[in-house]
Protein backbone atom coordinates (compact mmCIF):
# COMPACT_ATOMS: atom_id res chain seq x y z
CA UNK A 1 0.00 0.00 0.00
CA UNK A 2 2.84 2.06 0.19
CA UNK A 3 2.93 2.53 -3.89
CA UNK A 4 -0.73 3.51 -3.72
CA UNK A 5 -0.18 6.20 -0.94
CA UNK A 6 2.69 7.63 -2.95
CA UNK A 7 0.71 7.73 -5.59
CA UNK A 8 -2.47 9.60 -3.79
CA UNK A 9 0.05 12.17 -1.99
CA UNK A 10 1.48 13.08 -5.72
CA UNK A 11 -2.28 13.09 -7.33
CA UNK A 12 -3.45 15.18 -4.76
CA UNK A 13 -0.58 17.56 -4.52
CA UNK A 14 -1.26 18.14 -8.27
CA UNK A 15 -5.01 18.35 -7.91
CA UNK A 16 -5.60 20.51 -5.51
CA UNK A 17 -3.16 23.73 -7.31
CA UNK A 18 -4.46 23.27 -10.58
CA UNK A 19 -8.22 22.98 -9.60
CA UNK A 20 -8.08 25.90 -7.47
CA UNK A 21 -6.75 27.89 -10.06
CA UNK A 22 -9.57 26.28 -12.91
CA UNK A 23 -11.91 27.07 -10.01
CA UNK A 24 -10.80 30.46 -9.53
CA UNK A 25 -10.61 30.93 -13.70
CA UNK A 26 -12.11 28.57 -15.84
CA UNK A 27 -10.32 29.64 -18.97
CA UNK A 28 -7.12 30.88 -17.82
CA UNK A 29 -5.56 27.42 -17.83
CA UNK A 30 -7.06 26.04 -21.09
CA UNK A 31 -6.13 29.63 -23.11
CA UNK A 32 -2.68 29.23 -21.97
CA UNK A 33 -2.74 25.69 -23.53
CA UNK A 34 -4.01 27.11 -26.58
CA UNK A 35 -7.44 25.19 -25.79
CA UNK A 36 -9.83 27.47 -24.53
CA UNK A 37 -13.36 27.65 -25.25
CA UNK A 38 -16.82 27.47 -22.78
CA UNK A 39 -15.78 28.76 -19.31
CA UNK A 40 -19.01 26.99 -17.86
CA UNK A 41 -17.98 23.27 -19.69
CA UNK A 42 -14.21 24.10 -17.78
CA UNK A 43 -15.39 25.27 -14.81
CA UNK A 44 -17.50 21.63 -14.55
CA UNK A 45 -14.21 20.17 -15.44
CA UNK A 46 -12.47 22.08 -12.74
CA UNK A 47 -14.86 20.89 -9.91
CA UNK A 48 -14.49 17.10 -11.14
CA UNK A 49 -10.55 17.82 -10.34
CA UNK A 50 -10.73 19.53 -7.15
CA UNK A 51 -13.20 15.95 -5.96
CA UNK A 52 -10.46 13.90 -7.39
CA UNK A 53 -8.22 15.96 -5.38
CA UNK A 54 -10.34 15.13 -2.64
CA UNK A 55 -10.23 11.27 -3.17
CA UNK A 56 -6.91 11.40 -3.45
CA UNK A 57 -6.01 12.96 -0.21
CA UNK A 58 -8.44 10.55 1.31
CA UNK A 59 -6.91 7.91 -0.60
CA UNK A 60 -3.33 8.95 1.27
CA UNK A 61 -5.23 8.62 4.42
CA UNK A 62 -6.47 5.31 4.09
CA UNK A 63 -5.05 3.52 0.73
CA UNK A 64 -6.70 0.39 0.69
CA UNK A 65 -10.34 1.63 1.25
CA UNK A 66 -9.43 3.93 -1.44
CA UNK A 67 -7.64 1.66 -3.70
CA UNK A 68 -10.76 1.25 -6.20
CA UNK A 69 -11.13 4.66 -7.10
CA UNK A 70 -7.98 4.35 -9.32
CA UNK A 71 -10.04 1.45 -11.48
CA UNK A 72 -12.63 4.88 -12.21
CA UNK A 73 -9.37 6.91 -12.78
CA UNK A 74 -7.97 4.19 -15.16
CA UNK A 75 -11.29 3.98 -17.00
CA UNK A 76 -12.22 7.53 -16.96
CA UNK A 77 -8.79 8.97 -18.31
CA UNK A 78 -8.51 5.88 -20.74
CA UNK A 79 -11.73 7.30 -22.09
CA UNK A 80 -11.32 10.99 -22.31
CA UNK A 81 -8.09 10.50 -23.98
CA UNK A 82 -9.65 8.48 -26.63
CA UNK A 83 -12.76 11.05 -26.94
CA UNK A 84 -9.91 13.81 -26.78
CA UNK A 85 -7.60 11.96 -29.09
CA UNK A 86 -10.47 11.73 -31.69
CA UNK A 87 -11.55 15.16 -31.98
CA UNK A 88 -8.10 16.95 -31.64
CA UNK A 89 -7.34 14.61 -34.46
CA UNK A 90 -9.81 16.42 -36.46
CA UNK A 91 -8.97 19.59 -35.80
CA UNK A 92 -8.22 22.52 -38.93
CA UNK A 93 -5.03 23.22 -36.58
CA UNK A 94 -4.22 20.87 -33.76
CA UNK A 95 -2.94 22.94 -30.67
CA UNK A 96 0.36 21.10 -28.85
CA UNK A 97 -1.37 22.39 -25.53
CA UNK A 98 -4.71 19.37 -26.33
CA UNK A 99 -1.49 16.99 -26.68
CA UNK A 100 -0.06 17.95 -23.96
CA UNK A 101 -3.19 17.64 -21.75
CA UNK A 102 -3.79 14.03 -23.49
CA UNK A 103 -0.26 13.18 -22.82
CA UNK A 104 -0.55 14.09 -18.94
CA UNK A 105 -4.19 12.05 -18.73
CA UNK A 106 -2.41 8.93 -20.51
CA UNK A 107 -0.09 8.88 -17.97
CA UNK A 108 -2.02 9.57 -15.39
CA UNK A 109 -4.40 6.59 -16.54
CA UNK A 110 -0.85 4.45 -16.63
CA UNK A 111 -0.47 5.38 -13.30
CA UNK A 112 -3.56 4.43 -12.33
CA UNK A 113 -3.71 1.43 -14.46
CA UNK A 114 -0.17 0.32 -12.46
CA UNK A 115 -2.37 1.03 -9.16
CA UNK A 116 -5.17 -1.26 -9.86
CA UNK A 117 -2.28 -3.78 -10.85
CA UNK A 118 -0.48 -3.98 -7.87
CA UNK A 119 -3.47 -3.58 -5.47
CA UNK A 120 -4.72 -6.92 -7.42
CA UNK A 121 -1.61 -9.30 -7.32
CA UNK A 122 -1.10 -8.02 -3.51
CA UNK A 123 -4.57 -9.41 -2.82
CA UNK A 124 -4.37 -12.61 -4.51
CA UNK A 125 -3.46 -15.66 -2.70
CA UNK A 126 0.39 -17.34 -4.02
CA UNK A 127 -0.13 -19.83 -6.34
CA UNK A 128 0.90 -23.40 -5.79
Amino acid sequence: MAFTRTVCILFALSSHPLALWMLAAPDAFWSLLGVGGNPFAQAIYAGAIAAEGVMFTLGARNPARYAVFFEYVLVYKTLAVLAGARVWLTLPEPRLGGLAILGGWAVAGAVAGAVVWRTRSASQPAAG
